[in-house]
């Protein structure tokens, strides 16, 4: 049961605490959707915000995936325009993972980790 969990470690994406609390909220509203409209289905970062769903465009949490497209192109470590978009993807996925986590502890409902894809699969307690 996540209620009562350990908290959740910073993102790695620099970005406002404002910018943060956007895309918390953003991430609330697709976990409730997902609650509301499959209650008994799994779902993980890789279910609500890839796959099918993957274009951030728009949305609260694009900030956090622009920053460390930034970030990437910055530091040097990556010669080719595609390591540079893997590692931003990757990075983000784990970030928004993150603040899905903190949602779920937060929530008044109770969630289990049910699994595991790319990530941790959650799941809504009957």
């Amino acid at each position: 049961m996540l209620r009562g969990a350990k908290k959740t470690s910073r993102i790695t994406a620099s970005i406002t605490r404002e910018q943060e609390n956007c895309a918390i909220e953003y991430i609330k509203g697709a976990v409730h959707d997902h609650c509301n409209n499959l209650p008994h289905e799994d779902f993980s970062v890789r279910i609500m915000f890839g796959s099918n769903n993957n274009d951030w465009n728009g949305t609260a949490i694009q900030v956090i995936y622009d920053e460390l497209l930034k970030r990437g192109r910055m530091c040097g470590r990556y010669s080719t325009k595609d390591e540079i978009v893997k590692y931003a993807k990757n990075r983000a996925s784990i970030d928004v993972g993150k603040l899905l986590k903190e949602v779920l502890i937060n929530d008044r409902r109770n969630f289990y980790v049910s699994g595991k894809d790319t990530g941790k699969k959650y799941k809504l307690m009957p």
